[in-house]
């Protein structure tokens, strides 16, 4: 069984270090992928980084360019998706973590996609 879980938050013009956190769903055993989508940056995700945890374990490190993990009109679904599926991320109640860095002079609405999976 597997489902997606949506994190949603707004990343402010200007941030140094915006942390985005949610409990991943008690349900799921593993997280074994991950992606992000912004309708703002959709064409234009340079601006914003990330440094990404799931249960103290380093997803992503810190100034990971989000465009390297993030759904657009050039990329389908699946090729955006970051594979997880080896990493073995406990899901169930773990803390996500994401600290972004916006570079640009507008706010960003941002979405985290998190596969999860018994």
């Amino acid at each position: 069984m597997k489902t997606y879980q949506i994190i949603k938050d707004t990343i402010p013009a200007g941030a140094t270090s915006h942390l985005t956190s949610a409990r991943l769903k008690n349900e799921y055993e593993r997280a074994t992928g991950i992606f992000f989508f912004s309708e703002s940056l959709i064409e234009n995700y340079e601006d914003v980084t990330c440094r990404l945890t799931i249960g103290d374990q380093e997803i992503f490190p810190k100034d990971t360019d989000v465009k390297l993990m993030s759904y657009s009109s050039a990329y389908s679904r699946n090729d955006a998706i970051w594979d997880l599926q080896n990493e073995n991320i406990p899901a169930q109640d773990s803390l996500l973590e994401a600290y972004f860095t916006n570079n640009s002079n507008e706010d960003v609405e941002i979405k985290i996609y998190v596969l999860l999976e018994n």
